[in-house]
Protein backbone atom coordinates (compact mmCIF):
# COMPACT_ATOMS: atom_id res chain seq x y z
CA UNK A 1 0.00 0.00 0.00
CA UNK A 2 2.53 2.53 1.04
CA UNK A 3 4.40 1.63 -2.64
CA UNK A 4 1.37 2.32 -4.11
CA UNK A 5 0.86 5.75 -2.81
CA UNK A 6 4.35 6.58 -3.35
CA UNK A 7 4.05 5.97 -6.95
CA UNK A 8 0.54 7.74 -7.00
CA UNK A 9 2.71 10.75 -5.80
CA UNK A 10 5.38 10.02 -8.52
CA UNK A 11 3.12 10.20 -11.25
CA UNK A 12 0.75 12.76 -10.06
CA UNK A 13 4.10 15.18 -9.77
CA UNK A 14 5.34 14.58 -12.74
CA UNK A 15 2.14 15.45 -14.46
CA UNK A 16 1.82 18.54 -12.29
CA UNK A 17 5.29 19.85 -13.78
CA UNK A 18 4.58 18.82 -17.27
CA UNK A 19 1.59 20.62 -17.15
CA UNK A 20 3.07 23.79 -15.37
CA UNK A 21 6.11 23.65 -18.09
CA UNK A 22 3.69 23.31 -21.12
CA UNK A 23 1.78 26.76 -19.82
CA UNK A 24 4.56 28.36 -19.04
CA UNK A 25 5.71 27.72 -22.86
CA UNK A 26 2.81 28.70 -24.42
CA UNK A 27 3.07 31.69 -22.76
CA UNK A 28 5.97 32.72 -23.34
CA UNK A 29 6.01 31.73 -26.90
CA UNK A 30 2.26 33.39 -27.66
CA UNK A 31 3.50 36.82 -26.46
CA UNK A 32 6.61 36.80 -28.32
CA UNK A 33 5.72 38.43 -32.01
CA UNK A 34 7.64 38.81 -34.92
CA UNK A 35 8.67 42.05 -35.91
CA UNK A 36 7.31 43.28 -39.02
CA UNK A 37 8.68 47.01 -39.73
CA UNK A 38 11.70 48.87 -38.48
CA UNK A 39 10.40 52.21 -39.44
CA UNK A 40 13.52 54.75 -41.05
CA UNK A 41 14.50 57.54 -38.38
CA UNK A 42 13.47 61.20 -39.50
CA UNK A 43 16.36 63.44 -39.12
CA UNK A 44 14.06 65.99 -39.26
CA UNK A 45 13.58 65.16 -35.59
CA UNK A 46 16.97 65.97 -34.24
CA UNK A 47 17.59 69.53 -35.50
CA UNK A 48 13.65 70.24 -35.43
CA UNK A 49 12.54 68.90 -32.02
CA UNK A 50 9.62 67.83 -30.55
CA UNK A 51 6.93 66.84 -31.58
CA UNK A 52 8.49 64.46 -34.37
CA UNK A 53 7.03 62.47 -36.78
CA UNK A 54 8.00 59.16 -38.11
CA UNK A 55 6.48 57.96 -41.34
CA UNK A 56 5.47 53.78 -41.37
CA UNK A 57 5.30 52.05 -44.85
CA UNK A 58 1.66 51.13 -44.92
CA UNK A 59 0.79 54.90 -44.70
CA UNK A 60 0.42 55.74 -40.84
CA UNK A 61 2.96 57.25 -38.67
CA UNK A 62 3.87 57.68 -34.55
CA UNK A 63 4.48 61.08 -33.38
CA UNK A 64 6.04 61.25 -30.34
CA UNK A 65 6.18 63.94 -28.11
CA UNK A 66 8.68 64.79 -24.96
CA UNK A 67 7.86 68.12 -22.36
CA UNK A 68 8.87 70.20 -20.74
CA UNK A 69 11.95 70.98 -23.01
CA UNK A 70 14.98 71.16 -22.84
CA UNK A 71 14.90 67.29 -22.03
CA UNK A 72 16.27 67.18 -18.67
CA UNK A 73 17.76 64.02 -16.80
CA UNK A 74 16.58 62.90 -13.29
CA UNK A 75 13.39 65.14 -13.87
CA UNK A 76 9.71 63.33 -14.55
CA UNK A 77 8.81 63.87 -18.60
CA UNK A 78 5.90 63.49 -20.06
CA UNK A 79 5.90 61.28 -23.27
CA UNK A 80 2.96 61.02 -25.26
CA UNK A 81 2.52 59.08 -28.42
CA UNK A 82 0.38 59.42 -31.45
CA UNK A 83 -0.76 57.00 -33.72
CA UNK A 84 -2.35 57.67 -37.12
CA UNK A 85 -3.70 55.23 -39.53
CA UNK A 86 -2.38 52.22 -36.90
CA UNK A 87 -4.00 50.62 -34.21
CA UNK A 88 -1.58 49.17 -31.55
CA UNK A 89 -3.09 47.14 -28.58
CA UNK A 90 0.20 47.81 -26.63
CA UNK A 91 2.69 50.37 -26.91
CA UNK A 92 6.17 50.38 -24.84
CA UNK A 93 9.62 52.56 -25.46
CA UNK A 94 13.11 51.44 -25.06
CA UNK A 95 15.78 54.76 -23.99
CA UNK A 96 18.93 54.00 -24.68
CA UNK A 97 22.23 55.96 -24.22
CA UNK A 98 24.27 56.85 -27.47
CA UNK A 99 28.02 55.84 -26.67
CA UNK A 100 27.26 55.07 -22.92
CA UNK A 101 25.34 51.75 -20.76
CA UNK A 102 22.72 53.82 -18.96
CA UNK A 103 21.00 50.91 -17.81
CA UNK A 104 17.48 49.31 -18.75
CA UNK A 105 15.20 52.00 -18.89
CA UNK A 106 11.87 50.79 -20.46
CA UNK A 107 8.53 52.11 -20.01
CA UNK A 108 4.70 50.91 -20.89
CA UNK A 109 2.34 53.50 -22.13
CA UNK A 110 -1.56 53.78 -20.65
CA UNK A 111 -3.24 54.60 -23.71
CA UNK A 112 -4.83 58.02 -22.82
CA UNK A 113 -7.44 58.03 -26.35
CA UNK A 114 -7.96 56.52 -29.51
CA UNK A 115 -4.53 56.18 -30.53
CA UNK A 116 -2.86 58.23 -27.88
CA UNK A 117 -0.28 56.67 -25.14
CA UNK A 118 0.81 58.14 -22.19
CA UNK A 119 3.88 57.66 -20.16
CA UNK A 120 5.94 59.61 -17.38
CA UNK A 121 9.51 58.86 -17.98
CA UNK A 122 12.63 59.11 -15.94
CA UNK A 123 15.86 59.42 -17.52
CA UNK A 124 18.98 58.25 -15.39
CA UNK A 125 21.84 60.85 -14.73
CA UNK A 126 24.92 60.62 -16.83
CA UNK A 127 28.64 62.82 -15.99
CA UNK A 128 28.15 63.96 -19.59
CA UNK A 129 26.61 67.72 -19.23
CA UNK A 130 24.78 66.51 -22.59
CA UNK A 131 23.84 62.94 -23.55
CA UNK A 132 22.25 61.50 -26.67
CA UNK A 133 19.84 58.78 -26.67
CA UNK A 134 18.34 56.64 -28.59
CA UNK A 135 14.67 55.88 -28.63
CA UNK A 136 12.56 52.98 -29.99
CA UNK A 137 8.79 52.99 -29.95
CA UNK A 138 7.59 49.61 -29.73
CA UNK A 139 3.96 48.99 -31.34
CA UNK A 140 2.26 45.84 -30.96
CA UNK A 141 -0.41 45.16 -33.18
CA UNK A 142 -2.41 42.24 -34.32
CA UNK A 143 -0.15 41.38 -37.63
CA UNK A 144 3.43 42.17 -35.42
CA UNK A 145 5.37 44.51 -33.46
CA UNK A 146 6.01 47.77 -35.23
CA UNK A 147 9.36 49.87 -34.05
CA UNK A 148 9.87 53.26 -34.58
CA UNK A 149 13.07 54.80 -34.12
CA UNK A 150 13.80 58.43 -32.45
CA UNK A 151 17.09 60.32 -31.24
CA UNK A 152 16.99 63.52 -28.87
CA UNK A 153 19.40 64.81 -26.41
CA UNK A 154 19.66 65.46 -22.99
CA UNK A 155 20.82 68.14 -20.38
CA UNK A 156 22.15 68.09 -17.06
CA UNK A 157 21.30 71.44 -15.03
Amino acid sequence: MIKQDRVLWVVVGILLISVVTLLVYLQFFQQKQEIIERALLNPECQTAGFPCKVKLKGGGSVQLTISPQPVEVMKPLEVRIKLNQVTAKRVSAQFNGVGMNMGMNRYIFNEESNGTFLATVTLPVCIRNRMEWDAEIHLETKQGIIIAPYKFETIKQ
